[in-house]
């Protein structure tokens, strides 16, 4: 069995790993701010 190269160059990958990452961070930091907010 050999790896399929789901996106072409695999140069590609990361700045899509980059984005993904930073989106991820935004996302808990708004979950952590949305449980402040509760205890309020």
């Amino acid at each position: 069995m050999s790896k399929a190269e789901l996106i072409k160059p695999v140069s590609k990958v990361t700045p899509i790993l980059k984005e993904n990452e930073e989106l991820i961070s935004i996302l808990f930091t708004s979950v952590e701010t949305a449980r402040k907010n509760l205890k309020k």
